[in-house]
This record gives structure tokens, sequence and C-alpha cells, in this order.
């Protein structure tokens, strides 16, 4: 088995790589499922239906990571983001931000969280 560890991630939204700027980043595979209950069955059949996918991601706000998620946000087209968790397997997809979140604390740093969601079909490469 090859594990890896995930310090060689990296995540681009648009042209700006945020992996510099990211503590932390998911991906999350979705498929909608249509379920099937006959009479006289003893287990529920599931069709596969559509699929989906959402990234997320939160760090340290930072000015050159703010523009892109904001610009990002404030748009009404697709931007293409790419994520490698382990620096080599690539997953790429066009996404909207679903939503942008920027929180200060007194006591902590200013920090960022962004939700990012499909608009159509995802590649691994």
């Amino acid at each position: 088995m090859a594990f890896s560890h995930g310090v060689k991630a990296t995540l681009q939204v648009g042209a700006t790589n945020l992996e510099g700027y990211a503590e932390s980043t998911s991906m999350d595979l979705r498929r909608e499922l249509a379920e099937i209950r006959v009479l006289d069955s003893e287990a529920v059949q599931r069709l596969a239906g559509l699929r989906d996918v959402t990234f997320t991601a939160d760090g340290a706000f930072d000015p050159t990571a703010d523009a892109a998620l904001y610009a990002a946000w404030n748009g009404d087209t697709p931007v293409t983001v790419t994520y490698k968790p382990d620096g080599a397997v690539t997953y790429t997809a066009n996404c909207l931000v679903e939503s942008y979140n920027i929180s200060a604390s007194s006591g902590d740093k200013c920090t960022y969280s962004v939700n990012l969601s499909g608009t159509g079909a995802v590649s691994r490469t």
C-alpha cells in the first residue's frame, strides 16, 4: 500500500493556488440513489443517479486568496477547481462558490472557509 500525507496536497481555484493559504481541504464525491421498494421483496433496490462534488477549504485569511475567492463568489460563471490530495492524483471540476465565510477574532487570527459546488462532471487523472 502507498499511503499519503496531506502536506503534498494542492488546491487551485481558477488561476490561484490556495495551498499556501489553506490549512485543510476536502472533497466530497456524492451520488443520488433512486430507491425501489417492490412488493414481496426482502431488500431495497437502488439505482445509481446523478453525481455531485463539493470542495471545502479553510485557512488563514490573506488578501491574495481573498481576491480569488471573492471574485469566484461574485461571478456568475463556474471556476475550474483542481485538487490533488496527495500531490499526484488530480481531480478537476467546474464549480460555483456556494458560500465564502471570513471570520476575525480579537484573540486569534483572521480565517476564511469556502464551499464550492460542482456544476458538471469530475475528471480524475
